[in-house]
């Protein structure tokens, strides 16, 4: 009977029956320790593997939790699956609010068409309101508005998740009568036009 090798160890159904038995984040187990029960070794190769396999099987809607914490793990119950969800939504949020933002300040910088700067540090009256700056954008959104806005930027580069923001917030305020708000509004809605007048 041949052999069989460690890698063939891990598939989708020997990391199925061990997670199972590793329900709730109590019990989760680092990605270096599940691969050592299921083939008694810890090899860096081995262990990409496992994470190709449990992405895999994430993808196709298996209960599987993780997080740096606490490592992989069966959900215990709905309401810890929904948590780790949430988690990594806000994570990709908040990834690609950080790309959207390189994108405006760091490529022109690069191309040398601007200087570098801490585009966080460089926002007036940031620090006016730091409970509402920070977390703008990694709070919850439906699934589907997620996937339109990121449409959205891919076909509008001038655009990003800042200005996107500055424009639906000043709209909203600028409905209950505020002024100030209805200006950002229409700085964020036409700051390229702007651009393209101050820089002929």
């Amino acid at each position: 009977m041949p052999q069989i090798s460690p890698l063939q160890k891990i598939t989708p159904e020997t990391v199925l029956a061990a997670l199972r038995t590793q329900q709730g984040k109590q019990n989760g187990l680092a990605a270096a320790e599940l691969t050592h029960q299921l083939c008694g070794e810890k090899r860096p190769y081995l262990v990409r593997h496992l994470r190709e396999v449990i992405m895999q099987l994430r993808d196709r809607g298996w209960p599987i939790c993780a997080t740096p914490e606490h490592g992989y793990w069966w959900a215990a119950n709905t309401d810890e699956l929904l948590a780790v969800v949430d988690y990594h939504k806000a994570r990709a949020l908040a990834s690609l609010r950080q790309g959207s933002r390189q994108k405006r300040f760091g490529i022109p910088a690069l191309e040398g068409q601007g200087q570098l700067f801490d585009p966080e540090l460089s926002t007036p009256g940031r620090d006016e309101h730091p409970e509402i700056v920070p977390g703008l954008l990694v709070g919850e959104i439906p699934e589907e508005l997620h996937d339109a806005l990121q449409g959205w930027l891919d076909q509008h580069p001038d655009w990003d998740m800042d200005r996107v923001a500055a424009a639906a917030l000043g709209l909203l305020v600028m409905q209950n009568g505020d002024q100030a708000a209805g200006r950002i509004y229409i700085d964020a809605m036409f700051q390229e036009k702007k651009a393209d007048v101050d820089h002929p």
